[in-house]
This record gives structure tokens, sequence and C-alpha cells, in this order.
């Protein structure tokens, strides 16, 4: 149910696989090199068996603390001297938030850019930039998401001003911020779900589905909790 993530049938081991890199849990070494073994009969294999990295992410494990740090270190400048960047001045805001008009009584959209388009060149930089930082985003730091998910949207028709809030609000943070660490702890909090459609109950033929997502630490029938997540969504198809 899970893509990338694999499990056998009865050896207590499973991996997620990117790519070609595996990155295995199991209960008994053995069980490791079962499946280390089992690829070897068809690929060549190299093996770490100290957990440091995976994917490009450094593992630190603290098992006193029951926890585990994400980092990516030489990511960022490996990145900024990718795109021979030089930072103007130090930035501590990743996107620039619309400005506020105090007294209005309507908030409108803010218009589309006028600004010059991007020639060729300029546009395979804004591209290359949403890659390399999006990867970044999705390992250890999640509040690059938003501007990036902006400027891809932007990088089919990028103008000059994308490139301007590429350099400065994406690259200039990225050079003035420590690198980002991310740190997940052991905890018995299962993520549980309620959910449910009804049929026909929308105009239109439509139906609607439903879900509630919660924490919670039963581990049989999981009792109610404070939502973490609700869905409400209309279901686009027609459904039978």
């Amino acid at each position: 149910m899970v893509p990338g993530l694999w499990k056998h049938d009865w050896h207590p081991v499973q991996f997620t696989l990117v790519v070609d890199d595996f990155g295995v849990k199991y209960v008994g070494e053995e069980h490791a090199l079962h499946l280390e073994q089992t690829l070897e009969n068809d690929y060549s294999v190299t093996t770490e068996w100290e957990e440091k990295r995976y994917i490009g992410i450094t593992l630190d494990w603290d098992c006193k603390q029951q926890q585990v740090h994400l980092s990516m270190p030489g990511y960022v400048k490996k990145a900024l001297k990718t795109f021979q960047h030089v930072m103007k001045k130090e930035q501590q805001q990743l996107f620039p938030s619309a400005p506020i008009k105090y007294g209005a009584k309507k908030q409108y959209t803010t218009q589309e850019s006028m600004a010059p388009p991007l020639n060729k060149s300029g546009k395979k930089s804004i591209q290359q930039v949403c890659e390399i930082v999006l990867f970044l985003g999705q390992a250890v730091d999640s509040a690059l998401l938003c501007p990036i998910s902006s400027f891809a949207s932007q990088s089919a028709n990028p103008t000059e001003e994308t490139m301007e809030q590429t350099r400065q609000l994406v690259l200039d943070y990225l050079a003035t911020q420590e690198e980002a660490v991310l740190t997940y702890n052991a905890s018995n909090m299962k993520l549980a779900a309620h959910n449910d459609a009804s049929y026909l109950s929308v105009p239109k033929a439509r139906s609607r589905a439903g879900c509630h997502f919660f924490l919670s630490s039963d581990s049989t029938v999981p009792g109610n909790n404070g939502a973490v997540l609700n869905i409400a969504h209309i279901i686009k198809h027609v459904m039978t």
C-alpha cells in the first residue's frame, strides 16, 4: 500500500527502495544477510552497516534519547556553488507576503507579474533551482516547499521577477540560515483514521468522501481524538 516499501512474507525484514538505494529495517542480522545474499544473485551490492547515510541524508542516531536527527551537510553550499550565487544581503523571509491593505473591505489576489519573460537559459536556471531545492525541502526542510511550489508553477513561463524572487528569497535565504536538522522522536502514538463515503448525496450524480485523521495509543479499535486532519471532498468522478 506504500509505494517503495517492501517487506518479506515471513522474515522480519523490510526496506524502502529509492532508485538503487536500500534502507533496511530488520530484527536479527541473519535476515538482513538473507536479503543481501538474495540481491547478490543478480546484482553487485555494497553495504553500510553503520546506518549513517541514506539517499544523501545523514542519519545521527541518539538511542538514549530515542531520537534520530536528519541533515544534509554541505548540500546547500554545493547548490549555491552550482548556481554561482553571491548573497546580496541576509534574508530571513522565504517568500514575499502580500501587503496588507488596512481599511479595505475586500482582499484581492496578487496581480500577475508584468515583468519581461526570461530567455531559455534563465528558464532552465529556475527549473534547476526548483529541482535541487525541492529535494532538500522534501528531505529535511519542509519550509522550502511553499515557495518552491510557487516557482515551479511559474517555471513554464517565468519572468525576470521570478528569477529575482528565486535568487533573493530562496538562495539568499539558504545562504543566510544554518543548515536544517530534522528530528524524529520515538513515540507509541499511532495515526488512525475514520473514513466513509456518501453515495449520490451531491447534485450532478456525485458522491462525497470524508475522513477524520487523529492520533491514538490504542492498539485495537482507536478511540476518538482531536483531528490531525479532516477531509470532506466531493468525488470528481461519478461513482457506481
